[in-house]
This record gives structure tokens, sequence and C-alpha cells, in this order.
């Protein structure tokens, strides 16, 4: 063999060991990423759990039923007989759970809601604007009623399940199974449900949502009949009460406001020294559709009041649309001085709350 055939055969030979440590070299940066992508996760999860059950310490006590409680203790033996498929998986807390215990079973299924929608949100607007997302479901007093109210468990539920269902919408067995437990579970987001289908293009939840409606109808002998108003001021009756959430939210600090103001100035401030972004304006129109469909779920129900049970699957819809044109990434003191807020705002929400009730009891 001639000398520079030896050269050529070194040279193939030295470039092909370059090219394998180039290749274990990318695998194991990319385990890295994956790994170190997989950290920040948890350690955003955990913040978000520990935030979430700070800000909810309050609620763990002893239940007392009442309102439409009292009609679940019956079982599922005479709720399937009167209301069928209806909201059946969402008012099962309400029946089994002997109430007691129930201040820890709301806490829990808040905590795995707040967490199903940041991981979700994270696909869509990022692992920061999704972290600020959850925070204010997580510590502010929105929706309250779903987390203290046995009856109103149903919101909590199928919130959780209409965003496991977005998150699985893939994989098409899962997703169907989630749209199911989200569409038994409350109806409040049903059409919302149908419409996500449409937009990530996966055929389980309008097949959920069919089936539902059929298994509703077929089962149940008391249905109620609304009575609708479609007028331009009806398509966003529900969105055009959202100031009310955020007055009570106000209103709950009472003469503590100054410092209210003065804390969302420092947010303000730091949201305005925040990494930019830019905003996605086909998102927001995709975010904006979910939400018109949660609106129209409750004009073709007939009611057009917000109770704050109702305000709980329709915040984070909101909040994607919110986040999906927001030109910044929240910084992480961001966040932190807006978890500072939502958890005085739960506190001081339900002790205002206790105190209107010993008020009305004639107690003090």
């Amino acid at each position: 063999m001639d000398e520079g055939h030896k050269n050529q055969t070194v040279s193939t030979s030295f470039a092909i060991k370059i090219d394998h440590v180039a290749f274990a070299d990318g695998r194991l940066k990319l385990i890295y990423g994956c790994f170190e992508t997989m950290q920040s996760f948890m350690k955003r999860a955990a913040f978000l759990t520990a935030a979430t059950v700070l800000a909810w310490v309050p609620s763990l006590r002893p239940y007392t039923p009442h309102s439409d409680d009292l009609e679940f203790l019956l079982g599922i033996g005479n709720y399937f007989g009167r209301w069928g498929a209806w909201r059946i998986v969402g008012h099962l807390p309400a029946m089994y759970t002997n109430h007691y215990p129930f201040a820890v079973l709301g806490l829990l299924g808040h905590v795995a809601a707040v967490l199903v929608i940041y991981y979700a949100l994270s696909e869509f607007v990022g692992n920061d604007r999704a972290l600020f997302a959850g925070t204010v479901l997580g510590t502010f007093p929105f929706g309250d009623e779903a987390i203290l109210w046995s009856a109103a468990f149903s919101f909590v539920l199928c919130t959780a399940f209409f965003w496991a269902a977005i998150l699985t919408r893939t994989q098409f067995w899962v997703c169907l199974l989630f749209s199911l437990l989200c569409a038994l579970s409350n109806d409040a987001l049903l059409i919302s449900l149908f419409l996500s289908g449409l937009l990530f293009r996966t055929i389980a939840p309008p097949l959920a949502s069919v089936l539902y409606y059929a298994a509703w109808k077929l089962t149940a002998t008391e249905v109620w009949k609304p009575i609708t108003h479609l007028n331009p001021r009806s398509l966003v009756s529900v969105w055009a009460y959202q100031y009310y959430p955020a007055w009570r939210v106000v209103q709950s600090w009472g003469s503590l406001w100054p410092i209210m103001l003065v804390l969302l100035g420092f947010l303000a401030v730091l949201l305005y020294r925040s990494p930019r972004t830019e905003p996605d304006w086909r998102l927001a129109v995709q975010a904006l559709i979910l939400m018109m469909g949660a609106s129209l779920a409750y004009v073709i129900a007939g009611g057009f009041s917000l109770e704050p049970r109702k305000e709980y699957p329709l915040l984070p819809l909101l909040l994607f649309f919110i986040c999906s044109l927001m030109p910044v990434k929240p910084s992480r003191w961001a966040v932190a001085v807006l978890s500072v807020i939502g958890l005085v705002s739960t506190w001081l929400l339900i002790w205002t709350r206790d105190l209107s009730a010993l008020d009305k009891m004639g107690v003090g």
C-alpha cells in the first residue's frame, strides 16, 4: 500500500472518530437539555404547589353541608334517576365525601387543576407566562366557591379535565377519556371542548361532547327548559361581568388598600423591566374562540349571572388570551410579588366572609 493511500485511510478513520465524538456529544447535550428542562419544570411546579396550598390554608376546616349539597346526599342511584348523566362525575364528591374531609379534597383538586393548566399553557405561551397565569389561578380567590363548596366542585374537575384533554390532544384514547370526564363533570366548558377539537385538529373532544349530550338527554328525567335571550350583549354576557371578580378582591383588602396599591406598583415596575417577547396573535384568536364558546354555553343555558363558582373554568381561558398577547416574560420577582398579592387577597376574602357569616348569625 502506497503512502498516499495510507494517509487517506488514516484521515477517513480520524474523520469517522470525530463524527462519532460529535454525535455522542450532541446526544449528551440533548439529554442534559432535557434534564435541565425537567428540573426547571419541577421547580416551577413545586413553587405553584407551595404557593397554592399556603394561599388556601384558611379553607382547611370542618365542612357543613348547605344548599345543593343536601340534594346530592341521596346517593348516586337517586341522583341518576332524576338527572341522569348530567354532571354525575362532578357531583360524586358531594355524594360520598360525607363532607368533613371535603376541605382537603377541594384543595388537592385545586392544586392538581393549577398544575395541569400550567403545564398545558407552557406548551403555548412558554414557561414564564404560564407560571404567571398559574400563580393567578393558584393564589387568587377567583372562583372560590368551586373550591370551598362540594356541590360546586364540579367546576374544578371539569376545568382540570378540559386542560388535560388539550394537553393530551395527540393521544386519541387518553384525550377522549379526559374529554368525557370533563363533560360528565360539568357542562360549563362543553362548547369550548367541542371547539378545541376543531382548533387543534383532534376528533376526541367533539366526539366526547356529542356522546355526553346524547347520554344526558337519554337518561335525565328532570331537564330544565331555559329561557334564552340571544342579543349582542347576551353573547358576551359572561365576560361582561368579569370586572366583578376583580372588584371582590379589591374589596377584601378593606382599609389595607393602600398596601395593595404599593404592591401593584412594584408588580407593574417588575413587569416593565422583564424580558421582552412578541405577542402571538394567532394564538390569541384561538383563545378568544374558546372564551366565546364558554360564554355561549351560559347563553344556551339561559343564565347570565356570574356567581363565584362559575368564574373558575372561565379564568384560565381569559389568562390564555392575555398571556398570548403579553409582550413580556414575567421575571421571578414579578411572579413572587404577584403570589403575595394573591395569597393575602385569599386570606382576607375568606376571613371577611367568615366575619360576615358570624354577623348574620348574630354572633359577637
